[in-house]
């Protein structure tokens, strides 16, 4: 399978494009700056940014599915995950890519206030569940 990643230098992404090295896939890395990948493998890098057409419709090019995997540091005001979805989604129609999966944190808000979340225990797998991988569980196929 052939992936594209954006916001492919965060901590989702990194993870994302590890775990489909890992299982064989080919993978395109959207990111601002190439230097802010790290040591994350990525078949490909695309650099731009998710409000560019020309970088966006390159890298969904061959792609048979896109994970799209922004994230806000400071600014919540803008409008990255709206006018950055809309752009992505319209690079996929162009070139006929069906599956997208969106990651986001949009909703997370940490209030000084608000107790640290509590840490989930090991991942230990389910009878009616796969092992987990990451953390989340796959459901059987």
């Amino acid at each position: 399978m052939s992936l594209t990643v954006f916001g492919a230098s965060g901590r989702t992404g990194q993870s994302l494009l590890h775990v489909a090295h890992a299982r064989g896939h080919r993978t395109t890395a959207h990111v601002r700056d190439a230097a802010r990948l790290g040591d994350a493998p990525a078949t490909r890098v695309a650099t731009g940014s998710v409000f560019d057409t020309v970088s966006v419709t390159d890298a969904v090019r061959n792609a048979d599915a896109v994970v799209i995997a922004l994230g806000l540091h400071r600014d919540r005001s803008t409008a990255l995950y709206s006018r950055g979805t809309a752009t992505v989604v319209g690079a996929m129609r162009q070139h006929g890519v069906r599956r997208l999966v969106v990651v986001s944190e949009a909703a997370y808000r940490r209030t000084p206030a608000a107790p640290s979340p509590t840490p989930r225990p090991p991942c230990t797998g389910s009878p009616t569940r796969r092992p987990c991988v990451n953390g989340a569980y796959r459901t059987p196929s």
